[in-house]
């Protein structure tokens, strides 16, 4: 029988699956996380012979000790590494959101704050990248898996819909005094060209991933280790993400809360980067689209 035997990234335990499956991302059988199998020609393992499959994963076991990973290394490193990332990704976006709510923004013209969009996204996106890269971990931990665009896109509107069903529920329970001190901040500026529709709807896709990167891709899985809890990674990364919306005012920002929480949720059932993408831009689009 052609098989391949390797270690999971996730619990370090042998995995044997049919050859045709590698290069594909599977689910663990002992800890239900997803695994990258590992890619190259189909090893031909003898089913009569057990030691031949051991020896195999023991090698691919003692391969992947030399691979660093999140568990290698102490709280202080990645508390380290979650700092240098907030400062780079969280920090610039926090300052600019200050800055709005005190003194509101100046919009001269749509199409160069979309490009400039854009461009503050692909800052955060392409260096986190990079990190992630540098640290060898598996890109399944943090959510990036190969894509069922189909399943994706339809988990994508079910977490939108949840989430404008639970951050509609938060609103209503708000007392009417607080929506009568709650002014906007600012007024939403929406495209008037085609070209500036198709500039927009680019720059939410590349907005929503970054900070879906970020959030949820990034920062639970970390808070997790760091935290020892995946309630209490849950409740920070929601915040941090409402922080992103101080600029719209209080009552925004707590409806953004109650967003982020059911995208921080889908992200630990799903364990799936693009749904959570999905849903972040098709909210977007409701928001900013004209109609």
């Amino acid at each position: 029988m052609s098989e391949v035997t390797f270690t999971c990234q996730a619990c370090g335990k042998c995995v044997t699956l049919p050859a045709e499956r590698r290069g594909h991302v599977e689910i663990c059988p002992h800890c239900d996380h997803y695994v990258d199998v590992p890619e190259g020609p189909p090893k031909v393992m003898p089913v009569e012979s057990e030691n031949t499959a051991s020896a195999a994963c023991g090698s691919e076991q003692v391969e992947g000790l030399k691979k660093p990973d999140a568990e290698s290394r102490s709280n202080a490193q990645l508390w380290f590494e979650v700092i240098a990332v907030l400062c780079l990704s969280y920090l610039p976006y926090q300052i600019s959101s200050l800055i709005g709510f005190f003194h509101g923004y100046a919009r001269d013209s749509f199409a160069l704050e979309e490009l400039w969009q854009i461009v503050q996204a692909c800052q955060t996106t392409i260096p986190l990248l990079l990190i992630l890269a540098l640290t060898r971990e598996s890109w399944s931990r943090f959510g990036i898996v190969r894509p069922w665009w189909f399943v994706d896109v339809l988990a994508g509107c079910l977490i939108c819909l949840t989430a404008f069903a639970a951050r509609r529920l938060l609103l209503l329970m708000l007392p009417p005094t607080l929506w009568q001190v709650s002014v906007p901040l600012h007024e939403t500026v929406r495209p008037g060209t085609a070209g500036e529709c198709v500039l927009l709807v680019i720059s939410l896709a590349v907005g929503a991933f970054s900070e879906e990167l970020v959030m949820r891709g990034y920062l639970i899985p970390r808070f997790e280790r760091l935290l020892g809890s995946t309630g209490k990674a849950i409740l920070l990364t929601s915040l941090l993400f409402a922080g992103y919306h101080i600029y719209q005012g209080l009552v925004p920002v707590l409806g953004h809360f109650a967003v982020g929480l059911v995208y921080a949720v889908a992200f630990c059932i799903l364990r799936r980067l693009w749904p959570l993408w999905a849903a972040h831009l098709l909210g977007n689009l409701f928001c900013c689209l004209p109609g």
